[in-house]
């Protein structure tokens, strides 16, 4: 193989690592999210569980709310704070302590 064959080679397995480490960083984010809802789906059920069972609706509905607020939040600041740029740094490389921009998916 020649030199340029060589480049043209690294340059695709680049392409494919770059690819499968942002797929597999959207499956755990995707994953591990399932499993925060799975924990307050079972939070719900001990909660219900140990009160009378005329309590059960306001509990529920409170739930309910805490899952929309926490959604709601996260979308608006957890986002930007764990995947967006931090413009305080000069060096990219060394991103800073949370990001700072993207807040509500705005760029």
């Amino acid at each position: 193989m020649t030199a340029i064959q060589n480049a043209a080679a690294i340059a695709a397995l680049t392409a494919t690592v770059n690819k499968l480490a942002t797929d597999s960083q959207t499956y755990n984010l995707l994953t591990m999210g399932a499993l925060a809802f799975t924990m307050q789906a079972g939070f719900l059920c001990l909660e219900v569980g140990t009160i009378r069972m005329k309590n059960t609706r306001p509990v529920l509905i409170k739930n309910l709310i805490d899952v929309c607020v926490t959604a709601f939040f996260y979308w608006g600041f957890g986002y930007a704070f764990a995947f967006g740029e931090s413009q305080l740094q000069t060096n990219k490389k060394n991103a800073g302590f949370i990001g700072d921009t993207n807040y509500f998916l705005l760029r």
